[in-house]
């Protein structure tokens, strides 16, 4: 008969950079980089939806790669920058004024219970990293038509 020990891990030491603040915080394993953001830190503009990485709700930046926060170990994200949907809202860090993304999502996107929002944002924002001359209205509109299709 087979046997199974629990061998239990110690509890990290984690230093993450989100939104541009360094963070430092205890946290054990095998919670996600979700958890970590909604119940550890209450930064709770992350959503949690589906769980399972489908509904993308929780999305956020890693060095400008989309990743599924609800799918991700914390752990795998130290010392990482991870960009969530407020890191572009104004602020005394950001400036005054709204992310030209998230002008561009209020002016033609219509928003209803804001789960998508996320996912949009984190989208949308990794091909302007890539290509500076990459236009939001186009992008938004063709969403917003395959959406209402």
């Amino acid at each position: 008969m087979l046997q199974l020990s629990k061998v239990s891990t110690p509890p990290s030491n984690m230093r993450l950079h989100i939104n541009g603040e360094h963070i430092q915080f205890t946290v054990e394993p095998l919670v996600s980089l979700l958890d970590v953001l909604r119940d550890g830190l209450d930064l709770t503009g992350t959503k949690k939806g589906c769980a399972q990485g489908a509904c993308g709700a929780c999305a956020v930046l890693d060095d400008g790669k989309r990743v599924l926060s609800c799918l991700a170990l914390a752990t795998k994200y130290q010392r990482r920058h991870i960009i969530r949907i407020e890191g572009r809202v104004p602020s005394a860090e950001y400036g005054p004024t709204l992310h030209s993304l998230q002008s561009a999502l209020i002016r033609n996107y219509e928003f209803q219970c804001g789960y998508c929002t996320t996912t949009l944002a984190a989208q949308t924002y990794v091909p302007l990293l890539r290509h500076r001359s990459f236009s939001f209205q186009v992008y938004l509109a063709k969403l917003t038509i395959r959406s209402r299709s």
